[in-house]
Order: C-alpha cells, then structure tokens, then sequence
C-alpha cells in the first residue's frame, strides 16, 4: 500500500510516496542530511544548487563503490566455492 512520508532536507519539506517502512524513510532523510552536512563541512558551497550537486557527485561515488565492493565480494565467493569444490572432490 502506498503511503505518503514527509522528510525535510535543507530546511525544506518534502512528501515522499511509496511502500516504505518508516523507518527506512528515517534512515533515507538522515543519510541524505549526513551527506549534505559532510559536503558544507569541506567548505566553499556558494548556493544551494552547487551543493545538492556536489551532494549527487559524493552519493553516485558511494553507489558505484558499493557497487564495486559488491563484485569484488561476489568474484571473491565464487572462487573460494570452486576451490572447497575441488577440495571436496580431491578427497573422495
């Protein structure tokens, strides 16, 4: 069932919708708080626009290193798989 879940970002208000629960609605209005204070923090933003893209350019970084460390993990699995296999196999 769709809901409607309001958030702030940047001192503004915003209605989410979807079929969420409210607590990962909770975690995505603080992740995306997070991240925007941490870009601030580094110095410089003159408006608000330079910053939610500068916030974008750091959220697409986390995405695509999760990303990699994901394949990495799952490169990592398979090889550990075909070697306890072929362990196995030795030993029967």
């Amino acid at each position: 069932m769709t809901e409607t879940f309001p958030i702030t970002v940047m001192g503004q208000k915003f209605l989410l919708k979807g079929s969420y629960e409210k607590e990962y609605i909770q975690r995505v209005e603080a992740y995306i708080n997070k991240k925007i204070e941490e870009v601030k923090n580094e110095g410089g933003t003159p408006d608000s626009y330079s910053l939610m893209i500068l916030v974008a350019l750091n959220l697409v970084d986390d995405c695509l290193q999760k990303e990699h460390q994901i394949k990495r993990l799952l490169e990592d699995v398979e090889q550990n798989t075909h070697h306890l296999i072929n362990l196995i196999d030795s030993r029967l």
